[in-house]
């Protein structure tokens, strides 16, 4: 049975649980050869990492370990913000170890002189894969899941652990840090204006 994605949503949709099972999405496109991985990742590092698209196109890897991925964002959404680092898991909610399957196309493309300017590239080419043709993947991908796909966009995954945040009643300081937020925890209604209650689909 389908089910419909957001339906709660005051803004963008936000995933579901069922399709934050992105591992085994990720797995099946890669051993197909279909260059929809390399989006199904993009899912994965956007809902758990809550950064934007476009700072996926300015990041570039800094670490890598057994757990987490450790990236260098160039710059942050306004032309003045200095460069600043994110993080996501390696492994996604069912498991899968999707950051060291990207890793390994990253390896063979260093191999043949071709660095990447995205950490969401084309795994032949490593041209950077834009926003639409992820856009595109997901709800191509989901079209059998959800009964409204075409409601899947970017914000779809970052608006995820934002949401699981407000439900555990995570402290806003460590609310904000989930998405490099510079603004600062005031206390009382204000909090309810700060940038991971805007992106919680669960607000009060």
């Amino acid at each position: 049975t389908r089910s419909a994605v957001g339906t709660s949503a005051k803004q963008a949709a936000t995933a579901e649980p069922g399709m934050l099972k992105l591992g085994a999405i990720v797995k099946r496109l890669h051993a197909a050869g279909d260059i929809a991985w390399m989006h199904a990742f993009a899912a994965h590092v956007e809902s758990t990492g809550t950064m934007r698209n476009a700072h996926l196109g300015r990041s570039t890897l800094l670490h890598l370990s057994f757990q987490v991925a450790t990236f260098l964002c160039a710059k942050g959404k306004t032309g003045d913000r200095a460069a600043f680092q994110w993080c996501c898991p390696c492994r996604t909610i069912d498991g899968v170890d999707v950051v060291h399957i990207w890793f390994g196309a990253l390896v063979v493309l260093r191999e043949k002189g071709i660095f990447p300017t995205s950490i969401i590239f084309d795994p032949e080419t490593g041209a950077s894969l834009s926003y639409g043709a992820s856009t595109k993947a997901w709800r191509e991908v989901y079209k059998d899941l959800v009964t409204n796909p075409d409601l899947i966009t970017s914000y779809t995954w970052r608006r995820v652990a934002p949401t699981l945040a407000m439900a555990v009643h995570l402290p806003w300081e460590l609310r904000l840090a989930l998405g490099a937020w510079q603004e600062k925890a005031g206390g009382g209604h204000e909090e309810q204006s700060l940038m991971p209650a805007r992106y919680a689909d669960n607000r009060d």
